[in-house]
Parts: C-alpha cells; structure tokens; sequence
C-alpha cells in the first residue's frame, strides 16, 4: 500500500494540472467550452482584442472570467469585443489601450462586468467613435456592470462618445472617469432610447462637449450620484424629441461646475418627476446652471425640483425658463443657497404663461439691490415666492 500511494498521488496531481491548463488557456476550442476562468495570453501576432475575443468563445454558455490583468501582449484593441454571453466578467489590465476606429467593446448579454485598475490605472483611448457599448438597437441587456476605468478621446471627433447606452437596462457605472469627447455633437456619455434603472456612481464627466446626454426617450429610474460634471461645454441635456423621461434623480453630492454654456440644458421631450438635490454648482460668467427653452421642439416638465443645494454664480439668470409653445414646465426650487461672486440684479428668470415656478427658502447673497425679489418674469410666467 505504502508504494501505491504516491503513485496516485501524482496522478492526482497530473489530473488537477491538466484542468488548469484547460481553465487558463485562452485558445480553448469550442469542445472546451466549459471553462469558467482564463487567463489572458498574448495572441501571436494579435493584440488584446484577438485575445479577449478568443476568451469569450472559450467560456462555458453559462459566462465566466477572462482575466487580463497579468496580460503580457500589445495594449491595442483593432477590433470589436463583442461579449455575447451573459455573466461574463473581463478584467482589464492596468495601462493606457489604444482603441483603433474600427476598435470599441460590446456588451450584448446580460449580467456582464466590465471593470478595470481605476481611474487613471486602465485608460482606454480612442480615436474615433464609442469606446463601450451598451446595448442595441435589438438586444436590451441588464444586469450589467462598469467599473474602474479611465476613457480619454485623443483626437476631436464629431459625434464621438466615451460610452454609448440603447436598451441598456438595471445596470450600474461606477468610478469612470471621461475626458475630451468634445467634437461637435460628442458626448462622455451618449444616452439612447429604452434606458432604464440605470445608476451612475462617482462617475467623472470632464472637458467634452456635453457630459451627459439624454437623446432617447423611454428613459426611467436614473439614479445618478456623487462625481464631477465639470468643464463642458454643457453638463448634462435632455434633447429627447417626442420621448419621455420618468423619474431622474441627481444627488446626493454631485458636483456640477463650470461648464462654459449650461450645467442642465433642456431641449425637448416630456420629463415627469426630475430631482436635483444635495448638490453643489458653479457657473462662470454669461453661463446658465439651468436653461429651459423650447425653442426648436416642444418641451413639458412636470415637475423638475431643485432642492437642498448650493450654486456659486457670476452673471444674471443662472436659472433660465422660457416656454413659448404647446409644452409647460412647473418647477420648485427650496432650500438653497445662491452666492454671487459679483452683484447681480437676480438669479432666475421665468418667461411664458406655461411656466408655473414655485421658489422657497431660496437665499440670494451678493445681490446688488438687497431686498429686492431674485428673479424675473415675463408673458404672465406664475411665480410664487416665500421665505
């Protein structure tokens, strides 16, 4: 007995490696599709694309982990990542990817992570078009998650954008960072129709043309919390045609500043329960921190609350609405405090008879006339005001 055993010891052994070997080879054939685990090996003559391609179709139909973390090949992706399976789980190395123009990551499936080293530790660079994908035009996804990842454009390219949703449903962003997506029309984060329980969380919007960009409608249950949408030309719009949006929801401790045109920007489209609360906002000069105007499209707001925030301003009517259509808008604005870095006359400005605005607790300092009423109306705009 004492001689057999070590010889079915090694058999054990000899056994046990041959399934590591099969879990951690990312050229598993299709036969071997029940890998769980893999880890990322540089693909001959390819880059990380080809690599996490060839993971993905080696992963049991179940889903599993491609783990590139220690992956030792070209930081290129050339072409799509398409991660088709649900559960699947790609961990990114840490460095700066180069994204080519044919280049960008798809998640089609549900229950998909995405996640990478950090901010500033996984930074994926394109040169044109979407860096992530989320969802179709024909495949809604849910339960999916993005991570710890950086997203920089690296030239200015029109329509550009750093991550783009359609269908995407239930899923959360969490610690990414976008910056200079701001070629005409681009965006950090381009928001198409069908959209859903999404949830943004200390999410980094900087130096594109417009941070956040809600240009679909079906819109419901956003949640966006803590982050900085900061030096855009507009923060966050709402351009959603004939759509409608329910039940948005920015705070608490969302920081919205110096963004050179608008910090929120609304165009078009139906809006039914929009809350900015706990937060804090800086304007430059001649810029809104909210501008309502239904000048191309119409445009309905039933009811965008302010509440519970602090607006440093440099200029008049940081506080914009103006209704000259079919559309109306009611708004509340309470427990606030504006401060102007140089005098101003007042801080908001109400036009149209379908504008309803309701102001309470609304601290002005730094007005240049003390006493008088902060803001202004025009074309029987209703306004009431307490303290």
């Amino acid at each position: 007995m004492k001689e057999k055993c070590p010889g079915l010891w090694r058999q054990q052994l000899l056994a046990r490696a041959a399934v590591a070997v099969v879990l951690t080879s990312p050229w598993a054939s299709a036969g071997m599709a029940d890998a769980h685990s893999i880890q990322l090996q540089a693909a001959p003559e390819g880059d990380l694309a080809q690599s996490l391609n060839a993971c993905i179709r080696a992963l049991s139909p179940k889903g599993g982990i491609c783990d590139g973390r220690n992956f030792g090949g070209k930081y290129e992706i050339s072409t799509p990542v398409v991660i088709n399976k649900p559960a699947v789980v790609v961990l990114l190395p840490v460095g700066e990817i180069r994204v080519a123009a044919a280049g960008y990551i798809a998640i089609l499936a549900d229950g998909v992570v995405v996640e990478g080293g950090g901010t500033a530790g996984t930074v994926l660079v394109s040169g044109k078009g979407a860096v992530l994908q989320l969802g179709d035009s024909k495949t809604p996804v849910r339960r999916w998650r993005v991570t710890h990842l950086g997203l920089r454009a690296s030239t200015a390219q029109e329509q550009s954008a750093g991550l783009i949703l359609e269908n995407a449903r239930e899923g959360n962003i969490s610690d990414v960072q976008v910056v200079g997506f701001n070629g005409q029309g681009a965006a950090g984060i381009r928001v198409g129709v069908n959209c859903w329980a999404v949830t943004l969380d200390n999410v980094y919007l900087t130096s594109n043309t417009t941070g956040l960009m809600f240009g679909g409608g079906n819109l419901n249950g956003w949640s966006v919390r803590g982050g900085y949408i900061n030096l855009n030309s507009v923060g966050i719009s709402f351009d959603i045609g004939k759509g409608s949006a329910h039940g948005l929801v920015f705070g608490s401790s969302v920081i919205i500043e110096n963004n050179r045109a608008a910090g929120l920007l609304f165009r078009s489209g139906r809006y039914y329960g929009i809350t900015f609360s706990e937060f804090y906002g800086e304007t430059p000069n001649q810029a809104r921190f909210i501008d309502v105007t239904d000048a191309s499209a119409d445009l309905s707001i039933d009811m965008l609350t302010i509440t519970r925030g602090y607006l440093q301003v440099q200029s008049d009517d940081a506080f914009r609405v103006v209704v000259s259509k079919t559309g109306s808008v009611r708004l509340s604005m309470e427990n606030l405090v504006v401060e102007a870095r140089q005098p101003i006359k007042r801080v908001a400005w109400f036009d149209g008879s379908a504008v309803g605005a309701m102001l309470r607790e609304v601290e002005v300092l730094g007005m240049s006339e003390p006493g008088n009423q902060p803001f202004g109306v025009a074309n029987r705009a209703r306004v009431t005001a307490t303290q």
